[in-house]
């Protein structure tokens, strides 16, 4: 040490010792670099001009940019755009909008994907954020478990650098939020329906800007992630401040036993998150009849969740305040009155119940500090929110490293001014002196790669083409766009998807819990054609749904091994949806079997995701429209009931197939029966598709000769919905000659006389009134059919 002391110092005098010495120990290192680099070079034109020879520039192009896949943006229908949140929080919907973006809500229970539940803090600020500092200590460590929502007056821009968790988190508002007001219920809302856009936020906080953190973030999250239960205030005061602000108004909605109080700081979990963000019943009442001196911030929610979900309350919050000091205000601490007394008093003052055991672990966030708290904060965080002496929950040790961050960098700042001073600064100036050296050798190699590419290529298909084509396959992903409401309800503009059915089926469960639609909805029919291949009828389809675009949708569930064909003009054109089953067997919709109800499932799935169909007809290749399109439209929207044929069968083709291991979730009181041509709204196809309890019953217990086409859907919905049904289908088919199979009817079974039987031959109740007017479709037709119809059509069916 002494030795290279006195070299130094020799160095200094002399101000070339040093630098030469430098100089001395990077010549091997540039050797050894230019070494690499021309092998690195030899290998890469041996491999190019090799490989083109062989195989041509197409295959080289092909390999190199294969490896470099380009960020697109994901498909419509595709699942990526639904799981993954908002990159950027700033949007253009109206606070309609977003409250029923916000409410839509998969009915299929799990997550067809790995899913890490995350907590979302909610900031509801006039401002800035004074103590955002020890909030970044807190979450540091923990991306991934977490979100950041910042709510300010409109007129605040929050600023903070690009790596603060609090970057770009402010999300948007055009309105004040009023202190006692509704307005402060909204904005708690539209904070709720921002956060309930990541799909992964489980746990929903609501803090101010002079909350803080009173355990570490891993303490909070287990103990969020472990209740049973969510944490609002919600008790019965029956005093001035409580009862006494209720107004005989609010009835029949909210009676006076359910009228609560409770603080507005809260935590929730997603179902309650989104059961507020839903609410327009309570929502209006509170608007018209609870203003000052009956503050809304303090009843409505606690209300409204005792109405709704009295069990999943906690009836207490997790946010500690002082009204100890009197006063329409809570105490306000600072500086001076941040002490381990203070905390103490905090963390054994009181004792509550988590989970059905008592615990003085009460509170995870205390209110309100003022920004001269910051301070003395940072510095007793890692000795105060450490250990719990009850014995019941353990406050785990805070992260000291993340809390200590700051005072880390300032010590190395001061090692590395007292290494100027004693000389150890060398190994840092050589570093600075060889950066622009290794910059040029490394510029050297990838000008030399791109150059012998060139050579390699250019004799075959010239620069311009190669660089175009290298080009052209890197797209760079550009920052998303301020998110909108017709991101989520314009229908997929392609069909075709990679989900597999499990992810199609969660994805197409979605429900909006909020009611209505704050937008333009024209209800469209959704006709779904389950073929096996061709569809030979198509142009009489094409004919009865000319002239009504907007008014319909159509898709088509072929083999799997046949792929349609037709004019970029036709209605059937790309309308054929994917099916991804891995064994290519089991893709085959087999009479009889669940793999046909599969394909139904399947149908109304990839039907669902247009948000506009609201009717769902499920027809062959073999079936025909008996009537024009408006009469079939104002028949299936003017009814009360969907047309699902559903009738108990006591002989050996009904009940005689019923296997009492379906019990207990189907009784043989429920068994039922029909035929598999089906009309559904849109809620009974969402049930359809919801179903993960009776489906796996009939996958496993009913096999031929128990058919599943012609129970699993009759009998699952006459348990679930059954005031909804008709319990009749409107699909005609003639049993009449016997056999396991219907009638056929080809060129010669089509005359006036025919299509008479059909209109006249029956009557059935239409919305509690009779009628001959039972059956809008009709099957099965073969090919041979298709010229007499298409002539017959005009007087028989009015298209």
């Amino acid at each position: 040490m002494q030795t290279i002391s006195r070299v130094l110092q020799e160095g200094k005098e002399n101000g070339i010792l040093v630098r030469t010495g430098q100089y001395k120990s990077f010549r091997p290192k540039l050797l050894l670099l230019l070494g690499l680099f021309l092998a690195v070079l030899v290998t890469i034109f041996i491999i190019s001009v090799s490989t083109i020879n062989s195989t041509g520039l197409h295959s080289v192009v092909t390999t190199v940019t294969s490896t470099f896949v380009p960020c697109r943006e994901d498909e419509p229908n595709s699942l990526g755009k639904w799981i993954q949140p908002p990159t950027v929080l700033m949007h253009n919907m109206t606070d309609e909008e977003l409250l029923w973006r916000a409410s839509l809500w998969p009915r299929r229970k799990g997550y067809p994907f790995k899913r890490v539940p995350k907590i979302a803090f909610m900031f509801l600020t006039k401002g800035p954020l004074p103590l955002a500092s020890l909030w970044e200590r807190f979450l540091k460590g923990h991306k991934g478990l977490y979100s950041v929502y910042v709510h300010p007056d409109p007129s605040f821009n929050a600023k903070f650098p690009a790596d603060s968790v609090f970057y770009k988190r402010q999300i948007p508002s055009q309105q004040v939020a009023e202190w006692g007001r509704m307005t402060m219920c909204d904005a708690e809302k539209r904070l709720l329906a921002n956060a309930l856009l990541d799909i992964s936020n489980e746990w929903f906080v609501l803090v101010s800007e002079s909350c803080i953190p009173l355990y570490n973030f891993t303490t909070i999250y287990t103990y969020l992630s472990q209740s049973k239960h969510s944490f609002i205030g919600a008790v019965d005061d029956p005093g001035p401040f409580g009862r006494g602000r209720y107004n005989d108004n609010m009835e029949p909605e909210v009676p006076i036993t359910k009228w609560r109080k409770g603080p507005q700081w809260f935590e929730l979990d997603r179902d309650l998150a989104a059961t507020i963000v839903k609410d327009a019943l309570y929502h209006h009442k509170f608007r018209e009849f609870c203003r000052p001196a009956c503050y809304s911030d303090e009843h409505y929610f606690p209300t409204m969740l005792t109405i709704e979900k009295p069990t999943a309350l906690a009836n207490r919050s997790v946010t500690w305040t002082d009204w100890s000091r009197g006063g329409p205000h809570p105490a306000t601490f600072g500086r001076s009155d941040i002490t381990e007394e203070f905390f103490g008093k905090i963390f054994d003052g009181e004792n509550c119940s988590y989970n059905g055991r008592n615990t003085s672990m009460c509170y995870l966030f205390a209110r309100k500090f003022a920004p001269s708290a910051l301070e003395p904060l940072l510095h007793i965080a890692p000795k105060i929110m450490g250990t719990s002496g009850n014995g019941n929950i353990t406050r785990t040790q805070i992260d000291i490293e993340s809390l200590y961050s700051v005072q880390r960098m300032r010590s190395m700042v001061v090692q590395l001014e007292e290494g100027k001073e004693n000389g150890i600064s060398v190994r840092t100036e050589q570093y600075k002196s060889f950066r622009p050296q290794l910059l040029l050798v490394l510029g050297l190699f990838l000008a030399g790669v791109v150059t012998i590419f060139i050579i390699s290529t250019n004799k075959y298909t010239g620069l311009q083409s190669v660089v175009t084509t290298v080009t052209s396959s890197f797209v760079p992903r550009r920052e998303e766009e301020p998110d909108g409401l017709s991101k989520w309800i314009q229908p997929p503009g392609v069909l075709m998807h990679n989900m597999s059915d499990e992810e199609l089926l969660w994805r197409a469960s979605f429900w909006p819990r909020r009611k209505g639609y704050p937008f333009k909805r024209v209800p469209k029919i959704a006709f779904m054609f389950l073929t096996r291949g061709p569809l030979p009828l198509a142009s009489l389809w094409e004919r009865f749904l000319k002239g009504h675009k907007g008014l319909y949708s159509v898709y088509i569930h072929p083999h799997p091994s046949y792929t349609a064909k037709f004019p970029a003009d036709s209605v059937f054109y790309q309308r054929q949806i994917p099916s991804q089953v891995q064994n290519i067997v089991a893709q085959l919709a087999q009479w009889g079997r669940m793999n046909m109800c599969e394909a139904e499932r399947r149908l109304l799935a990839n039907a669902l995701l247009d948000i506009s169909n609201e009717w769902f007809v499920l027809v062959s290749e073999s079936c025909i429209p008996l009537f024009n399109f408006t009469t079939i439209y104002t028949y299936l929207s003017q009814s009360k009931h969907s047309f699902m044929d559903a009738f108990d069968d006591n002989g050996p083709f009904g009940r005689g197939r019923y296997n009492e291991n379906m019990e207990p979730e189907v009784p043989i009181a429920k068994w039922r029966k029909g035929s598999q041509w089906f009309e559904v709204d849109r809620d009974l196809a969402a049930t359809i598709v919801k179903d993960t309890l009776y489906y796996p019953k009939f996958r496993e217990i009913c096999r031929p000769a128990c058919f599943s086409d012609e129970h699993y859907l009759p009998t699952m919905l006459t348990i679930e919905k059954p005031m909804a049904l008709a319990n009749r289908s409107m699909t005609w088919t003639d049993w009449s000659r016997g056999g396991s199979h219907p009638a056929t009817f080809g060129e010669s079974d089509i005359t006036e006389n025919f299509f008479q039987k059909i209109f006249d031959g029956v009557n059935c109740t239409y919305n509690g009134r009779n009628t001959s007017m039972c059956y809008l479709f009709a099957r099965k037709f073969a090919p041979s059919a298709l010229e007499p119809l298409l002539h017959i059509a005009p007087k028989i069916m009015g298209f």
